[in-house]
């Protein structure tokens, strides 16, 4: 069973959540989000993060709990300052920052998408937020007509498997019940697999009417969409994946979408140096993910595909169960290429069982928040951490995950992957500061005539034992905080500088691995 904490970091590597079945897998749709030349610049970090950085020192390497717990204003302090009713929050504290969510109900429906927030500094007392989404003119009790054993009979087609159902008030702006209008009946909430695939059927729970189908979570399992039906390969998670891509847009990565790819398309986008940010909603688990009709892709694929490229800045990993495990061959553990620094994966655990049926309700909203506190120049775990607080069903069992370096900054200046080839002011530079730095990946060149530039603090990351050959001119000015050129793989080993660094006329850079 699902244990009720959120779990952050590699640590977690060997965690197996139970309850996610595996399911066939579905294909899904892709975003995968490139470097734009030309940009302004990056978010420092706190001081004495950015001293520690060149040292590889930023890693997640210990995993972070935030306990869950339920509460009422009677039994909180804080709480009952404000909230004069008795009903039952969440409580969910990271931090200085308590958050308490109360999802509304009616006897045992849900009321999809109401609920009231409040947020504290739990040191000053201070109220920091108050939300309130509650609609009127719902009943006070519901009776329903059709029973859940009848609904289920309704739903369930022959050889169906019923796995959990729900009753619910379905919210006008629901993204995973996105029947128009909203129904004004509660309705029962089916989940079934049909044929190795999962289904989500409406019932009209006080006539019995067969209302349609809802959005089911990836199961088991750039930014890819895949289908929600592989029998008839259609189906796109929408709402999910261009909303990733507008976040990438707007912090500065020009991002290419796709539906249902194929395995050659996915290689393509992977083994390209201006692929930074990756986003996939696909059927799927740590061990796999189905993009396309009927294309999947396996860790060992990310494995051969990535031995000469530099790992991705950002993955999101958007398949049912495809962060329950991040150690070695899982897709995780491949996107980063086994590193806990200048790479962050993210993604669901356990988001098609029951207990993670809340979340995702709120799904598209936990990843607005992650999406546009990152843009507001925010550190990763930072970001992770105010999406819980926002919506702390997320939180309780773990349903979102995050594995890799907690102060990777995404903004102000877009990170660049790798480059490979020809690189100079104008083209690929000036390098600006980033809290990745410029991983250098094959034997590149300053071209004769042009100057490449880069700035105080930042770092350049030699793998594979690759060079850098200045036909024209290379400027480091030096200054504090130091920067230099180190190995990609040791941080430790190579030049540290805060004096200037000029090279010219076929000059060479390459660091050495002791």
């Amino acid at each position: 069973m699902c244990t009720r904490r959120l779990m952050r970091g590699p640590g977690f590597g060997e965690v197996d959540v139970r309850g996610c079945a595996r399911h066939a897998a579905w294909p899904a749709a892709v975003v995968a989000a490139e470097l734009r030349v030309g940009r302004r610049s990056a978010a420092p970090r706190p001081a004495r993060l950015r001293l520690l950085a060149p040292l590889g020192l930023l890693a997640s390497c210990v995993a972070a709990f935030a306990q869950t717990t339920t509460v009422t204003p009677r039994q909180d302090a804080l709480l009952g300052t404000h909230e004069p009713s008795e009903r039952t929050f969440l409580r969910l504290q990271i931090g200085d920052r308590a958050s308490y969510f109360h999802q509304r109900t009616i006897g045992e429906a849900v009321v999809e998408r109401d609920f009231i927030r409040y947020q504290f500094n739990v040191a000053t007392g201070d109220l920091l937020e108050h939300t309130r989404k509650w609609r009127a003119g719902l009943p006070e009790r519901v009776d329903p007509a059709i029973s859940r054993p009848q609904a289920e009979a309704l739903a369930a087609g022959p050889g169906a498997v019923v796995q959990y159902t729900r009753l619910y008030f379905i919210a006008p702006d629901s993204h995973v019940h996105p029947i128009r209008p909203a129904p004004a009946n509660p309705c029962w909430i089916v989940h079934s697999t049909q044929h190795d695939r999962q289904v989500v059927t409406i019932v009209d729970a006080m006539t019995g009417a067969l209302l349609g189908n809802g959005v089911p979570p990836p199961s088991e399992g750039y930014s890819l969409s895949g289908p929600q039906d592989v029998s008839g390969c259609s189906g796109i998670w929408t709402d999910w994946y261009t909303n990733a891509a507008n976040w990438f847009s707007t912090m500065g990565y020009p991002t290419d979408t796709q539906v249902f790819p194929n395995q050659a398309d996915l290689r393509g986008q992977l083994q390209n140096d201006s692929t930074a940010l990756f986003y996939e909603l696909a059927h799927g688990g740590w061990w796999y993910f189905q993009h396309g009709c009927p294309d999947i892709t396996v860790p060992a694929d990310l494995a051969n595909w990535l031995v000469d490229y530099a790992h991705l800045p950002f993955a999101f990993i958007g398949s049912c169960a495809g962060m329950c495990q991040t150690g070695s061959d899982t897709l995780s553990f491949e996107f980063r290429k086994g590193r806990d620094d200048d790479t962050v994966t993210v993604g669901y655990c356990g988001m098609d069982t029951e207990w993670c049926d809340t979340c995702w309700d709120y799904s598209v909203d936990w990843q607005n928040v992650l999406f546009s506190t990152l843009a507001d120049g925010d550190w990763m775990s930072w970001a992770f951490d105010q999406a819980n607080l926002a919506y702390p069903a997320c939180a309780d069992h773990a349903c979102m995950r995050m594995a890799g370096d907690d102060y990777l900054f995404l903004v102000p200046h877009p990170l660049v992957r790798s480059f490979c080839g020809y690189v100079w002011d104008g083209y690929g530079g000036p390098l600006l500061e980033t809290s990745r730095g410029y991983y250098v990946r094959c034997d590149s060149t300053v071209p004769e005539g042009e100057t490449l530039t880069l700035e105080n603090g930042v770092f350049m990351k030699f793998l594979f034992g690759s060079k850098l050959t200045v036909d024209g001119t290379f400027v480091f000015d030096g200054g504090f905080p130091s920067g230099g050129f180190v190995a990609g793989e040791d941080h430790d080993s190579g030049l540290f500088s805060i004096g200037q660094v000029r090279i010219t006329n076929g000059g060479e850079i390459r660091v050495f691995n002791p």
